[in-house]
């Protein structure tokens, strides 16, 4: 489980506002993104890769809190779509 110092990203929150640090958030992923499109083409770099995924991991933990999503909602979404990722890839498996 990824461990993020929830008092220290309430004071990122508060000390900027949601609506930039939803802009942070997207940048973050875009930057996750470019470095896995690059890792999927050539040699990934696991220092690119694992800085921007805690980037990411850091502002989605902000817009949870900005949000006001608790952890059992998004445990129990994750639970729901690992179930229908799963159902999904079986049907497939069936019909080759």
């Amino acid at each position: 489980m990824i461990q993020i110092d929830t008092i220290a990203a309430q004071n990122i929150l508060m000390k900027s506002s949601l609506a930039k640090e939803t802009v942070k958030c997207v940048e973050e992923m875009a930057e996750l993104q470019k470095e896995l499109c690059k890792a999927a083409l050539k040699d990934p770099s696991y220092v690119n890769i694992t800085e921007e995924m805690a980037d990411v991991y850091l502002t989605l933990r902000i817009m949870q809190m900005g949000y006001g999503i608790s952890e059992d909602d998004i445990n129990e979404m994750i639970s729901y779509k690992i179930g229908r990722t799963l159902a999904r890839l079986e049907e497939r498996s069936q019909q080759e």
